[in-house]
């Protein structure tokens, strides 16, 4: 029998709600599986929050960044590097399948984590234009679809079950930014 939804689940988007009812499909078709959710996922390369920090501190000279919204910046390059440690030990059944929730460790605000990567990208002496990142709340950047408040994922069973710790944030976003260097320098 698959394991049941999990309790604390309460999706406040479509995306959200189609997530969770792929999820549901998956654990009804009675195969053996592991789902792995993730937060706030970035990369070195591609569209994401990271890339458009750097742009617009580059081309602006004040940010306005939501501060309300909490969650664990993970970078895709950690999350594909575990999956694939994951992967390796099957089988997925007992403790081993269901929902594993793994992201980095730590968690920050939206705001928190723009200042970061403003912050790392001086540090490597990349053009930057932003002399302030200002937070604000949510209802002042009104987006088409709603975003939970607090995203942070609880990462117990990922140490417990497959014995990996996440790697916190910070050092995560570090390695995502020397990757992006070549491309910023000048």
């Amino acid at each position: 029998m698959p394991p049941p939804i999990p309790p604390w689940t309460g999706p406040v988007s479509v995306y959200g709600a189609s997530k969770l009812a792929g999820e549901a499909a998956v654990r009804e078709s009675g195969a053996a599986h592991l789902i792995i959710r993730t937060s706030w996922l970035y990369a070195a390369q591609g569209q994401n929050f990271v890339h458009t920090i750097l742009r617009l501190a580059r081309e602006r000279e004040a940010l306005r960044i939501v501060d309300d919204q909490t969650g664990a910046p993970t970078s895709a390059e950690w999350l594909a590097r575990i999956s694939a440690q994951i992967i390796a030990k099957p089988p997925f059944s007992g403790d081993r399948s269901g929902v594993l929730r793994a992201a980095a460790d730590w968690s920050v605000s939206w705001h928190g984590f723009a200042c970061a990567i403003v912050d790392g990208a001086r540090a490597r002496g990349w053009p930057i234009k932003a002399r302030t990142i200002s937070p604000i709340p949510t209802r002042d950047y009104p987006t088409p679809a709603a975003r939970p408040r607090n995203s942070v994922l609880g990462l117990d069973r990922l140490g417990r079950i497959y014995g990996i710790a996440p790697t916190p944030w910070r050092e995560q976003l570090d390695a995502e930014l020397d990757k992006i260097g070549p491309f910023m320098e000048g």
